[in-house]
């Protein structure tokens, strides 16, 4: 199957498929009928404010999430009633359904039974751990305080590394002065304490605690002394690493789509999760990928040496004449294929297809490059494989605003047929004229880069109708096209040209002497301006002429062939733009081939045009393309009702789900809430072939 442009240009794009929502503040007003709002940090673009509405209801305490986005469940909420400080995980105060998915929706509340509350102090407080800072605290009531009002807040450790942690809290003496420590101990242990240190007021304390062993599950809690009484924060739980592991086993090397996987370690913990990733190729485990459904991608490396100049929005022609990776794993109309930027990973480049063969893997595609630079490579992604994927193209975005017409004239369309279309967003497409009357002129050959017009020299061409579009009020001019004669012209000839009848107010052309001709008038004069070389039959050569408001240049390939000085205004007639013909009216037309026709209404640099040259001449040298890398999964979470095991000793039957190739495990515990840190590295290795398909193969 072979695709080529059609007039539709598809505006479609992959939006951002993933989302990172990190929720940096969270506070709740539990005053009957007040509202407070919550603010969050998800990177560059805002994203609405979580608005919690609490309230008392007999003797229960009501939060209800009326606004806004998801809450994680595992924050702790600290109530303080008359001194009695208690901890409570979000998740303990949703119902069984609410909690289901890990958050707090919309519509959902949190329900806490306080009791008989009326003679007592009450305050409510959340923490943010990851900012070290209270984030709320609120006094619900007035009232009795039996128990000491000094804080002491244990928080998650942090800097987990093989023997050491850092403990972490926070205290408020209440402007009083005091001493704080930790106190830690292994499961099973006795309790050690550190050294106390004076505080005073209110504020964070960490230590970092060394000689932990990495199998052990340890707990900490902060204390302080203050007006001789011992104040204790909460028990936090935490494990380093290699509580517990996958046991090794062979590779499978049977025809069986599942395995049993085991782990040893501790039998204390509640309970052990079975992580794994999947590779083809062996080869990209953990390299960043721009999205899974995607499934193949090539790096493209552009040689800075042949970039004139650091240039910017650079439409970059991507060739390929043959490719069986893309024809094996690309759709067959090429709707998955897709330009990423390098740097990041992530941005989507515009780009538009001119040809792909499914059966071949030829592509030809122009892409937008934000900037190309002269002194480094400049990389992007080439991704394909995605059976699902809908066309990514986005025509009109390759080509900036100045670009008035872009013809790549890969189209066959029937004379008189509106068929040459505009990729630009102007919409000026072209209409093929007397191709189709025996003269030996064809809309459908090879160009220099996709499909070209062959012009027959006799009385074919293609106009583009007049707009308002082609009109230029200013004095810049870029007109640009590849030619190849096909013998020596007995006559000049129009490439391009926009003519009021009597003069050529635009005009790139070829004369009978085979020179390159440029004409621009302005409200000053005519610069007829012809090249000193002169072009060999049935040789493709780069034409393109700048009028920048001062002088007139005429360029073949990446020479200058002519330069005159001129000024003023350009004076665009409201005519038909012509390609292959000087005039209505004049019987002089153009024979050989052309591709590629360009009108710009900016005097683009010659590093530009140079940069085009070295691109459109040589494609395969202007980049390199790298072997192709197949998708490498990310570290997933098995999604089994296996997992995680809750009874020692750990087991699951686990499903080769990405079928042949390469697997990867790892194992991650869990004791209270709290996980043991995840491992550098994979506990076991693997290869899965399935013997009874390469039996069939074979």
């Amino acid at each position: 199957m072979k695709k080529i442009r059609n007039l539709i240009k598809n505006e479609c794009a992959v939006s951002g498929l993933t989302t990172m929502v990190v929720m940096l503040v969270v506070s709740v007003s539990v005053f009957s009928g007040t509202t407070a709002y919550i603010t969050n940090d998800s990177g560059p673009e805002k994203t609405p404010s979580v608005e919690l509405v609490g309230k008392m209801m007999g003797d229960e305490l009501v939060i209800v999430h009326s606004q806004g986005s998801q809450l994680r469940i595992d924050r702790f909420c600290e109530l303080n009633i008359g001194g009695n400080v208690e901890y409570i995980r979000i998740a303990d105060l949703l119902d069984e359904k609410s909690k289901e998915n890990g958050y707090w929706d919309i519509g959902e509340r949190l329900v806490y039974d306080l009791g008989d509350i009326s003679h007592f102090h009450v305050s409510f407080q959340i923490v943010n751990e990851g900012k070290k800072d209270m984030l709320y605290d609120e006094t619900i009531q007035e009232g009795e305080i039996t128990k000491y009002r000094y804080l002491a807040k244990s928080l998650g450790p942090t800097n987990i590394l093989t023997n050491s942690a850092n403990f972490n809290s926070l205290y408020n003496l209440r402007d009083k002065s005091g001493n704080i420590r930790f106190s830690y101990k292994k499961l099973g242990g006795n309790w050690i304490n550190t050294s106390w240190e004076p505080i005073s007021g209110a504020g964070f304390y960490n230590k970092t605690i060394n000689g932990l062993m990495p199998t052990d599950i340890y707990v900490y809690k902060v204390q302080i002394d203050c007006e001789s009484n011992i104040i204790n924060g909460a028990r936090k739980v935490f494990i380093q690493g290699g509580a517990t592991y996958v046991k090794p086993f062979t590779s499978f090397e049977f025809n069986s789509s599942h395995k049993t996987v085991t782990a040893d370690g501790s039998s204390l913990l509640d309970n052990v999760a079975l992580w794994y990733r999947f590779s083809k190729d062996n080869k990209t485990w953990g390299v960043n990928w721009w999205h899974s459904s995607w499934k193949c991608r090539k790096l493209i490396t552009i040689d800075p040496s042949k970039v004139e100049a650091d240039l910017y929005s650079f439409p970059m022609l991507f060739y390929l004449d043959v490719d069986n990776n893309l024809s094996e794993n690309a759709l067959n109309n090429g709707d998955d294929i897709a330009f990423i930027l390098y740097s990041d990973n992530e941005t989507q480049l515009n780009h538009e297809i001119e040809v792909y063969d499914n059966t071949t893997g030829k592509l030809v595609a122009w892409v937008n490059l934000p900037k190309i630079s002269s002194s480094e490579e400049t990389k992007i992604w080439l991704y394909y494989g995605n059976p699902s994927s809908n066309n990514l193209e986005n025509p009109s975005d390759v080509w900036d605003s100045n670009f008035r017409t872009v013809l790549h004239l890969n189209e066959a369309p029937n004379d008189m047929v509106q068929g040459h279309f505009d990729s630009s967003k102007n919409n000026n497409h072209g209409i093929p004229n007397n191709f189709q009357d025996g003269g030996g002129g064809s809309t459908d050959v090879a160009g220099k880069m996709g499909g070209g017009v062959y012009f027959g020299g006799d009385d074919d061409w293609i106009e583009i109708p007049h707009s308002n579009s082609l009109i230029s009020k200013d004095n810049e001019l870029s007109l640009s096209a590849w030619v190849k004669l096909t013998t020596n012209p007995n006559s000049d000839a129009g490439v391009i040209v926009k003519s009021d009848g009597s003069n050529y107010n635009i005009h790139l052309g070829v004369q009978n002497d085979r020179k390159a001709n440029f004409q621009v008038l302005t409200e000053k004069e005519l610069s007829d301006l012809s090249s000193a070389a002169t072009l060999e039959v049935n040789q493709w050569y780069y034409l393109y002429g700048i009028y920048n408001g001062i002088t007139s240049k005429v360029y073949i390939n990446k020479f200058e062939a002519g330069s005159k000085t001129i000024n003023g205004l350009i004076e665009s007639p409201s005519a038909p733009l012509l390609i292959g013909r000087c005039a209505l009216g004049d019987n002089r037309f153009f024979k050989g081939i052309i591709d590629e026709v360009r009108v710009s209404y900016e005097a683009r640099s010659v590093d530009w045009f140079n940069t085009e040259y070295n691109n459109q001449n040589s494609p395969l040298t202007f980049y390199k393309i790298g072997e192709e890398e197949e998708y490498s999964s990310d570290w997933t979470f098995w999604d089994d009702p296996s997992n995680p095991d809750t009874s020692y000793p750990w087991e699951w039957e686990f499903d080769l789900v990405d079928g042949q190739g390469f697997y990867q495990f790892y194992t991650i515990g869990s004791y209270e809430g709290a996980e043991e840190t995840t491992p550098p590295d994979a506990d076991v290795k693997s290869s899965y072939k399935d013997e009874s398909a390469m039996a069939m193969m074979g």
